[in-house]
């Protein structure tokens, strides 16, 4: 997701540089570097957290929809960092940043002049993957899959030092069909943090209901 905030009279201005950024980025050796060390500091601080809340969700997702769509890592796995080149980012965008897979919206602007500045810089500019300076990896299609729930168990064990002894992460995930009418499948997720002492007021138990696994942000949102 892309995203700028800035003053309305100064909509034409703002396309095109979130056109550019999206369509049009630099990608270097020094920046690729500098985002393999933000990635690898992400993941060896998700691992020593003692809120395991992000992995958690990770492993859920993976069981749930197993090595496809919703069940694919968030996060880039760490044996996979210094292996992504340039060449990897140029052809996935050129397989995924395509107008019928890109949504434009704005807030308080006027609705045709967004559409026509969209039609302009999204969709008649030419991105930096057609100037052909580089070489395509991967598939020749994008990935048209869709999500289908498939269960399964995952365990990851972590060192018990990292956490307070009395604390307990408890996670239970149902599969439900949740109408006939509508053949919409929804789950339940069930999550307990309990602490002792003053902490028993910020890790009281919480429930998250979705009614439909369309997304991960949708059960972020929903939870």
């Amino acid at each position: 997701m892309y995203a700028i905030s800035a003053e309305a009279r100064g909509l034409e201005k703002v396309m095109h540089l979130l056109a550019d950024a999206v369509l049009r980025p630099h990608i270097t050796t020094p920046g690729l570097q500098a985002a393999r060390l933000a990635a690898k500091y992400e993941w060896e601080d998700m691992q020593m957290r003692p809120d395991q809340e992000t992995i958690l969700l990770e492993k859920v997702h993976a069981a749930a929809w197993g090595d496809n769509t919703l069940g694919l890592p968030r996060y880039c796995p760490p044996e996979n960092i210094d292996n992504i080149t340039r060449d990897h980012i140029l052809s996935y965008m050129r397989l995924n940043f395509q107008p019928p897979r890109i949504v434009v919206s704005g807030v308080g602007v006027e609705h045709n002049e967004l559409v026509d500045l969209t039609k302009m810089y999204f969709v008649s500019s030419q991105p930096a993957w057609e100037e052909k300076d580089f070489n395509i990896t991967g598939p020749n299609q994008p990935d048209k899959s869709v999500a289908k729930y498939i269960g399964g168990y995952l365990k990851v064990s972590t060192p018990a030092s990292w956490f307070v002894p009395r604390n307990i992460i408890f996670l239970s995930y149902f599969q439900l069909l949740s109408s006939w009418i509508t053949g919409r499948k929804g789950f339940w997720s069930i999550q307990f943090w309990t602490a002792s002492g003053s902490e028993l007021g910020t890790h009281c138990p919480r429930i998250g209901v979705c009614d439909s696994p369309r997304s991960r942000l949708h059960f972020i949102v929903r939870s």
